[in-house]
């Protein structure tokens, strides 16, 4: 059963949308430096930088999920709870494409939750 959402964990999920947005948008950053013809030593770099963004994303996805079960709102937690998909050794740009697919599942679950809580307080 759904617990109605309270306003600090509105509050909260809205922090967790807008880490995600800033997440998308390393991302993006990240893809265009993997595209331009770098220095061995920058690409070594530029692949730590992904590895470090996709741990950030993993622990921003594990939050998302525990926070999400809290309230009973189990759908669509398995996507984010199998851990966001690590790039290949040659970072490429599939890697990237599936990098931010997986961060905008997160972010297409916290509107689905946002917007049955609207609807619910709503009928209420």
């Amino acid at each position: 059963m759904q617990t109605p959402l309270t306003p600090e964990f509105r509050t909260w999920l809205d922090h967790e949308r807008a880490w995600a947005r800033y997440a998308l948008r390393a991302i993006t950053d990240r893809r265009e430096l993997s595209a331009a013809e770098v220095h061995p030593m920058e690409r070594f770099g530029l692949r730590m930088s992904v590895v470090n963004l996709t741990g950030a994303v993993a622990h921003w996805a594990h939050g998302l999920c525990a926070g999400l079960e809290k309230v009973g709102h189990m759908d669509g937690l398995e996507v984010l709870a199998a851990g966001p998909p690590f790039s290949s050794a040659d970072i490429t740009q599939e890697d990237f494409d599936r990098l931010e697919a997986f961060v905008e599942s997160g972010v297409s679950l916290i509107e689905i939750v946002l917007a049955l809580d609207a609807r619910d307080r709503r009928s209420e």
